[in-house]
């Protein structure tokens, strides 16, 4: 989006959402989030929803599968889509 760049990612050690909100600027320009794009060996533990009429998104992790997952969001913007960088999350197992 624009020459923003986005970092992130973690470790996750239990259940867990994540609310991502377009900076009011970016809203007003016509982006908008579409989707996410889940991988890796526990992606099936990640949930989203888009709200808001796509300004903002959630993330859900479930925690139940140790590994490390990717998390791409995709946004649009006047018919065109973009995606994200790809952070990196880690679920581990609690301690």
């Amino acid at each position: 989006m624009g020459d923003d760049q986005v970092s992130g990612g973690g470790e996750v050690r239990t259940k867990t959402a994540a609310i991502y909100t377009l900076k009011q600027d970016t809203f007003n320009k016509g982006f908008l989030f579409s989707s996410a794009t889940i991988t890796g060996n526990c992606a099936d533990d990640f949930l989203y929803v888009v709200n808001n009429n796509g300004k903002s998104i959630t993330i859900t992790d479930t925690d139940e599968t140790s590994g490390t997952a990717s998390i791409i969001f995709n946004v649009e913007c006047n018919g065109t889509s973009y995606s994200s960088s790809d952070p990196q999350v880690i679920n581990k197992e609690e301690i």
